[in-house]
């Protein structure tokens, strides 16, 4: 997908990645704007005034440009930097919490199975009988 198309119909609620947006469509419709009166001019042939428009508008405007891209993406570069730290975080320690909680978790079931089936196995009881349970209250 191209840029421009990319661009309108892109939504975030980032108002500093909105702001630049915002800017960088002003600042590259100025840089066209630019471009379409030198076009002007030297078809008229008055080149002098288009090298004016040239260094006083169109180079101002394509450098302006320029840095909202590079706001977009440090803006961008930010946004993964946190990803990457939310990832590491979630996959690392918070993983690894979840893992030896989860073994634990698994033991104390497996002993509990293992009691309610050996409960079950007692002479005269065929099954766990209603309203008890193996589970420590």
């Amino acid at each position: 997908m191209r840029l421009w198309k990319w661009i309108a119909v892109f939504k975030t609620s980032n108002a500093k990645f909105n702001e630049a947006l915002g800017l960088l469509r002003d600042k590259h419709e100025h840089f066209h704007a630019s471009v379409r009166k030198i076009k002007e001019l030297l078809k008229k042939g008055d080149k002098e005034a288009g090298v004016a428009i040239y260094q006083e508008e169109m180079m101002a405007n394509a450098k302006a440009t320029m840095e909202q891209f590079a706001v977009i993406r440090e803006i961008a570069a930010q946004a993964t930097n946190l990803y990457g730290k939310m990832e590491r975080q979630a996959m690392g320690p918070a993983a690894e919490k979840f893992n030896t909680v989860s073994d634990s978790w698994i033991r104390q079931w497996k002993r509990t199975l293992r009691t309610v089936s050996i409960g079950s196995r007692m002479p005269g009881r065929t099954r766990a009988e209603p309203g008890t349970s193996p589970c420590p209250e």
